[in-house]
């Protein structure tokens, strides 16, 4: 069986906590409580190689090994640090897969000679959708921290811009009437319309499509970058959705098929063009 060392040794240093020493020690402590925990509560004359599991027992040990995955691997991924949230998804993916393998290891030790094939897949599939879900969780947390940071930076970078601009009045400005002529400027943009195509400062046209894709997105707990790499199309157009603006007929088509690529394990219906709301 796979150590904690092993566990974690695909992750640079400098991507998790310093000392990595003070996280092993505490994954271990986790590790060495619920087999401690396991061991306790199934009778010895029980336990493998020689052993054969009872019922209530097999419970137990499958409940154990569950348990055991979910707080590994959600303080995996708490003590994983990066500010790039790209960084942060690719380790965080890997260990997905490496506690997935670890927890089949541990599964194969204390039930392996006990569990019939339904049993085995019972648990593969509870295995996956715990470690998905905590998984989708973590990035996107890491997304929107990721977004508020350079907005953070963006938003001081403007004002040290401002505070050091020389007033546009000096110059006349204050003489020149607003353009209302809907021509573009040098901007890129429309008389309070944004470059990417958003209304700024108008109410959404389509609110009730924005709060439909919302809900999608939460129930597969996904972020609008789950959804641009599941549909083949780019995140600002998603954003644009969520803010209820227009999108061309193809973007929708392609959020359709981004939506029905969620795990089948989530037993979702499958999303259509129709299924959009329209306004």
């Amino acid at each position: 069986m796979q150590t904690v060392v092993e566990l974690l040794e695909h992750i640079p240093s400098e991507n998790l906590p310093y000392p990595p020493s003070s996280l092993i020690d505490e994954l271990e402590g986790l590790l060495a409580r619920h087999i401690r925990k396991m061991r306790e509560a199934i009778p010895l004359y029980e336990l493998p190689p020689w052993g054969q599991l009872s019922g209530d027992s097999f419970r137990v040990a499958y409940d154990a090994v569950i348990q055991m995955t979910m707080e590994l691997f959600a303080r995996i991924l708490q003590g994983l640090r990066s500010h790039n949230a790209g960084t942060y998804e690719k380790w965080a993916s890997l260990a997905a897969k490496r506690m997935r393998e670890f927890a089949l290891q541990v599964w194969s030790t204390y039930l392996g000679n006990n569990d019939s094939e339904r049993d085995f897949d019972c648990f593969c599939q509870e295995l996956d959708a715990i470690l998905h879900g905590l998984l989708q969780q973590a990035i996107t947390a890491a997304w929107i921290g990721h977004e508020a940071h350079y907005s953070d930076s963006a938003a001081r970078e403007k004002a040290r811009w401002e505070s050091t601009a020389v007033p546009t009045a000096a110059f006349g400005a204050a003489d020149v009437e607003p353009d209302t002529t809907g021509q573009l400027g040098p901007t890129g943009e429309v008389n309070g319309d944004a470059a990417d195509g958003r209304d700024l400062g108008v109410a959404p046209h389509f609110p009730r499509r924005a709060a439909w894709l919302q809900e999608r997105l939460r129930e597969r707990s996904w972020s609008r970058h789950d959804l641009s790499r599941n549909g083949g199309l780019d995140w600002k157009t998603v954003q644009k959705i969520l803010d209820g603006q227009r999108i061309r007929e193809d973007g929708l088509e392609k959020v359709a098929i981004g939506l029905s690529k969620a795990p089948a394990w989530m037993k979702l219906t499958p999303v259509t063009l129709l299924d959009i709301p329209q306004d």
